[in-house]
């Protein structure tokens, strides 16, 4: 038996095959286990033969659930669907062919000291729907089920760590939900209370004080029913002038780093160029201007009658994020970039707002987080290089961070 917390939508979820609007074997790394990767080097069949000319040896492998990589094709697609975007190996060999990446995604796994996490990736179009849309908010459950024999191959991450920074940091976690999830104040507050928790923290984690942090906690846990702090928010400067071009510098950060061959996030970038006026000569006052503009009329409107998304979005990211800080005992470096990312997304969704307009359906919305999933917060290598960056600028401070987020 094995101890586990899951969302509530995990067991819920079921693949609908080709009646997705897209398809998850594209545009990132099908790795291949070393088990599977010999098994198809055993095939003699016609089959067996393609499928060996398509998985390679991955010589970078820093462990054996990357011992082979899948050789995408022109388009960043898997080679092995047919023709309704399904897995040829499932249809012509079964599940027992499938590696462990295939055959868990869009489920994920991690073991923090003896407790098994479970979720699953809003890079899936269904998931993203699971995910964002419940208006009740994101609930777990906590329960202990049959361990699977092969689980050890399918965990992302496995961290162990002395009780009382695990404790620590299940803790730092659940009050962040609990903060996410008090709807009485707006989202860019309970934001930046988290913020808040997160510097303070981890200044008395370099201090080794645990009994500090916990005191910090109870602290600023209770911001969320203290009208005159949540006032003074109020003060807080917009600094479009600091903040737009930070946001855009992140976001040519990652199309500068290769070809994006996601069609869905290529037209999201298109469309953010567009209604901003980038190719009519703007200055960067004008383009401020606009943007600041765009941000009232149409994410200020999104938010009064759909908050939920941004909530269980950002609930989503906490849950699945800010255990991992755990190795390093840097909590801190979750909350940038959880500010990071969220930033980025809001300036893309606001754009993509403003070209939709009336006609911004449920399908659009979930286009954008889904898309913007698979591009931004698939690649580890762009989010450790914008936390990097925000370090060196001085940006990770909190005071930068409240900026960002207002």
């Amino acid at each position: 038996m094995r101890r586990v917390l899951k969302p509530y939508y995990y067991d819920e979820f079921k693949c609908i095959g080709s009646e997705c609007e897209d398809h998850c074997c594209k545009l990132w790394n099908i790795d291949i286990d070393k088990e599977i990767f010999y098994k198809y080097r055993k095939l003699n069949s016609d089959f067996g033969i393609e499928i060996n000319k398509n998985v390679k040896r991955n010589r970078k492998a820093k462990n054996d659930n990357e011992y082979g990589r899948i050789q995408l094709d022109s388009r960043g697609n898997c080679p092995l669907l047919d023709s309704n975007n399904l897995c040829t190996i499932h249809k012509e060999l079964g599940e027992k062919y499938l590696s462990h990446t295939c055959k868990t995604y869009p489920r994920l796994g991690s073991k923090f000291n003896d407790l098994h996490e479970l979720s699953l990736a809003i890079s899936c179009p269904e998931v993203c729907r699971k995910v964002l849309l419940n208006k009740r908010g994101i609930t777990f459950d906590y329960v202990e089920e049959e361990s699977p024999l092969d689980e050890a191959r399918y965990l992302r991450k496995v961290c162990k760590a002395e009780n009382e920074i695990y404790n620590l940091f299940w803790e730092l976690r659940s009050v962040s939900i609990s903060i996410m999830q008090y709807r009485n104040i707006s989202i860019w507050k309970r934001l930046i209370i988290i913020a808040m928790i997160g510097e303070n923290v981890q200044e008395a984690l370099k201090e080794n004080n645990i009994e500090k942090c916990y005191i910090l906690i109870d602290k600023y846990k209770n911001i969320i029913e203290d009208k005159n702090i949540l006032d003074s928010f109020g003060n807080i400067p917009t600094m479009q002038r600091l903040k737009f071009p930070f946001v855009k510098s992140i976001l040519e950060v990652r199309t500068n780093m290769g070809i994006i061959l996601n069609d869905k996030f290529n037209k999201m970038c298109i469309n953010f160029n567009e209604v901003m006026g980038f190719d009519e000569g703007k200055s960067l006052d004008e383009l401020i201007n606009t943007y600041g503009k765009l941000e009232d009329e149409y994410y200020s409107k999104f938010l009064m009658e759909n908050d939920y998304i941004i909530e269980n979005y950002l609930v989503y990211n906490i849950y699945n994020n800010f255990m991992c800080g755990l190795g390093k005992k840097d909590i801190y470096n979750e909350v940038v970039k959880l500010v990071a990312v969220y930033s980025v997304l809001r300036m893309l969704l606001t754009t993509t707002l403003a070209v939709y307009e009336d006609e911004f359906k449920e399908e659009n919305l979930i286009e954008v987080f889904y898309s913007f999933a698979r591009v931004i917060e698939h690649n580890e290598e762009f989010l450790n290089k914008i936390c990097n960056d925000m370090k060196e600028l001085g940006y990770d401070k909190l005071s930068y961070l409240t900026i960002l987020i207002k």
